[in-house]
Protein backbone atom coordinates (compact mmCIF):
# COMPACT_ATOMS: atom_id res chain seq x y z
CA UNK A 1 0.00 0.00 0.00
CA UNK A 2 1.04 3.65 -0.97
CA UNK A 3 -0.21 6.38 1.69
CA UNK A 4 0.85 10.21 0.28
CA UNK A 5 0.19 13.43 2.88
CA UNK A 6 0.74 17.22 1.79
CA UNK A 7 0.54 19.46 4.99
CA UNK A 8 -2.13 22.49 4.24
CA UNK A 9 -0.69 25.59 5.16
CA UNK A 10 -1.70 29.02 4.79
CA UNK A 11 -0.75 32.65 6.31
CA UNK A 12 2.34 30.60 7.80
CA UNK A 13 -0.27 28.00 9.77
CA UNK A 14 -0.91 24.34 9.19
CA UNK A 15 -4.92 24.46 8.60
CA UNK A 16 -4.89 20.81 7.92
CA UNK A 17 -3.53 17.95 5.76
CA UNK A 18 -4.83 16.04 2.11
CA UNK A 19 -3.94 12.63 2.26
CA UNK A 20 -4.02 10.07 -1.04
CA UNK A 21 -3.50 6.13 0.29
CA UNK A 22 -3.99 3.09 -2.77
CA UNK A 23 -3.75 -0.25 -2.65
CA UNK A 24 -1.07 -0.57 -5.25
CA UNK A 25 2.99 -0.33 -3.60
CA UNK A 26 4.86 2.29 -4.56
CA UNK A 27 1.98 4.38 -6.68
CA UNK A 28 2.77 7.82 -6.04
CA UNK A 29 5.89 9.28 -8.24
CA UNK A 30 7.76 12.28 -7.79
CA UNK A 31 5.40 13.97 -10.33
CA UNK A 32 2.37 12.52 -7.83
CA UNK A 33 4.11 14.37 -5.23
CA UNK A 34 4.73 17.62 -7.11
CA UNK A 35 1.04 17.50 -8.25
CA UNK A 36 -0.15 16.54 -4.47
CA UNK A 37 1.52 19.53 -3.59
CA UNK A 38 -0.01 22.25 -5.93
CA UNK A 39 -3.18 20.13 -5.15
CA UNK A 40 -3.12 20.80 -1.58
CA UNK A 41 -1.70 24.92 -1.79
CA UNK A 42 -5.08 25.49 -3.98
CA UNK A 43 -7.07 23.92 -0.92
CA UNK A 44 -4.98 25.70 1.48
CA UNK A 45 -5.67 29.33 -0.58
CA UNK A 46 -9.52 28.16 -0.69
CA UNK A 47 -10.09 27.80 2.85
CA UNK A 48 -8.09 30.48 3.81
CA UNK A 49 -10.42 32.48 1.62
CA UNK A 50 -13.09 31.02 3.06
CA UNK A 51 -12.18 31.74 6.59
CA UNK A 52 -11.36 35.69 5.72
CA UNK A 53 -14.41 35.46 4.03
CA UNK A 54 -16.30 34.66 7.47
CA UNK A 55 -14.22 36.42 9.40
CA UNK A 56 -15.34 39.53 7.40
CA UNK A 57 -18.96 38.59 8.00
CA UNK A 58 -18.82 38.10 11.41
CA UNK A 59 -17.04 41.61 11.53
CA UNK A 60 -19.62 42.95 9.92
CA UNK A 61 -22.67 41.77 11.86
CA UNK A 62 -20.44 43.03 15.25
CA UNK A 63 -19.94 45.99 13.48
CA UNK A 64 -23.99 46.03 12.73
CA UNK A 65 -24.57 45.25 16.04
CA UNK A 66 -22.15 47.54 17.32
CA UNK A 67 -24.19 50.35 15.37
CA UNK A 68 -27.54 49.63 16.38
CA UNK A 69 -26.61 49.78 19.85
CA UNK A 70 -25.37 53.28 19.64
CA UNK A 71 -28.42 54.14 17.98
CA UNK A 72 -30.49 52.56 20.47
CA UNK A 73 -28.27 54.55 22.99
CA UNK A 74 -28.13 57.80 21.25
CA UNK A 75 -32.38 57.59 20.46
CA UNK A 76 -33.35 57.49 24.76
CA UNK A 77 -30.94 60.36 25.39
CA UNK A 78 -33.37 63.43 25.74
CA UNK A 79 -30.14 65.58 24.94
CA UNK A 80 -30.03 66.65 21.72
CA UNK A 81 -26.99 65.10 20.12
CA UNK A 82 -25.57 66.80 16.70
CA UNK A 83 -22.62 65.75 15.03
CA UNK A 84 -21.33 67.42 12.18
CA UNK A 85 -18.24 66.90 9.59
CA UNK A 86 -15.47 69.30 9.07
CA UNK A 87 -17.37 71.42 6.97
CA UNK A 88 -20.16 71.78 9.31
CA UNK A 89 -22.54 69.95 7.83
CA UNK A 90 -25.13 67.96 10.37
CA UNK A 91 -24.46 63.88 9.86
CA UNK A 92 -26.09 62.99 12.97
CA UNK A 93 -29.22 64.17 14.72
CA UNK A 94 -30.71 61.91 17.40
CA UNK A 95 -34.17 61.80 18.59
CA UNK A 96 -33.56 63.95 21.62
CA UNK A 97 -32.18 66.90 19.40
CA UNK A 98 -35.67 66.16 16.41
CA UNK A 99 -37.55 67.08 20.13
CA UNK A 100 -35.89 69.84 21.08
CA UNK A 101 -35.66 71.46 17.24
CA UNK A 102 -38.94 70.49 16.00
CA UNK A 103 -36.87 69.19 12.96
CA UNK A 104 -36.63 65.38 11.73
CA UNK A 105 -33.47 63.90 11.11
CA UNK A 106 -34.03 63.73 7.88
CA UNK A 107 -34.75 67.26 7.32
CA UNK A 108 -31.19 68.39 8.86
CA UNK A 109 -28.72 65.49 8.14
CA UNK A 110 -27.19 67.34 4.68
CA UNK A 111 -27.78 70.81 6.17
CA UNK A 112 -25.27 73.27 7.76
CA UNK A 113 -25.44 73.64 11.67
CA UNK A 114 -25.66 77.27 11.28
CA UNK A 115 -29.95 76.06 10.49
CA UNK A 116 -30.12 75.33 14.61
CA UNK A 117 -28.33 78.74 15.25
CA UNK A 118 -30.41 82.13 15.26
CA UNK A 119 -28.70 84.70 12.86
CA UNK A 120 -28.18 87.45 14.94
CA UNK A 121 -25.73 84.36 16.37
CA UNK A 122 -24.14 82.72 13.43
CA UNK A 123 -21.07 84.71 12.70
CA UNK A 124 -19.67 84.75 16.22
CA UNK A 125 -20.82 80.81 16.21
CA UNK A 126 -18.81 80.00 13.40
CA UNK A 127 -15.71 81.77 14.51
CA UNK A 128 -16.14 79.97 18.12
CA UNK A 129 -16.18 76.59 16.01
CA UNK A 130 -13.15 77.35 13.45
CA UNK A 131 -10.95 78.33 16.90
CA UNK A 132 -12.25 75.48 18.30
CA UNK A 133 -10.79 72.83 15.58
CA UNK A 134 -7.84 74.55 15.46
CA UNK A 135 -6.16 75.51 19.16
CA UNK A 136 -6.40 72.60 21.51
CA UNK A 137 -6.58 74.74 24.50
CA UNK A 138 -9.56 76.14 23.56
CA UNK A 139 -10.84 72.87 22.52
CA UNK A 140 -10.56 71.98 26.36
CA UNK A 141 -12.19 75.09 27.23
CA UNK A 142 -15.49 74.90 24.49
CA UNK A 143 -16.29 71.13 26.33
CA UNK A 144 -17.66 73.03 29.69
CA UNK A 145 -21.68 73.98 29.37
CA UNK A 146 -22.12 77.05 27.96
CA UNK A 147 -25.58 79.15 27.57
CA UNK A 148 -26.40 79.29 23.73
CA UNK A 149 -29.43 80.29 21.85
CA UNK A 150 -30.75 77.60 19.35
CA UNK A 151 -33.44 78.07 16.89
CA UNK A 152 -36.28 75.46 16.45
CA UNK A 153 -38.44 74.82 13.60
CA UNK A 154 -40.66 77.85 12.80
CA UNK A 155 -37.64 80.36 13.99
CA UNK A 156 -38.58 80.23 17.07
CA UNK A 157 -35.54 81.33 19.56
CA UNK A 158 -34.88 79.34 22.63
CA UNK A 159 -32.27 79.67 25.69
CA UNK A 160 -30.22 76.16 25.70
CA UNK A 161 -26.91 75.17 27.34
CA UNK A 162 -24.03 73.29 24.93
CA UNK A 163 -21.10 71.50 24.83
CA UNK A 164 -19.16 70.33 22.19
CA UNK A 165 -16.49 67.80 21.76
CA UNK A 166 -14.52 66.90 18.57
CA UNK A 167 -13.75 63.73 17.21
CA UNK A 168 -11.71 62.95 14.36
CA UNK A 169 -12.33 59.80 12.02
CA UNK A 170 -12.01 59.15 8.34
CA UNK A 171 -11.23 63.01 8.12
Amino acid sequence: RSFLSVPLIARDDLIGVFYLGSNKVDAYSQRHVALAERIGRQIAGTVAVAHLYAESVQMRSNMEASRARFAGILDIAADAVISVDQMQQITLFNQGAEQIFGYSAREVIGQPLNCLIPERSRTVHSQLLTQFIDDPDFSRMMGERREVFGLRKGDIEFPAEASISKMEFDG
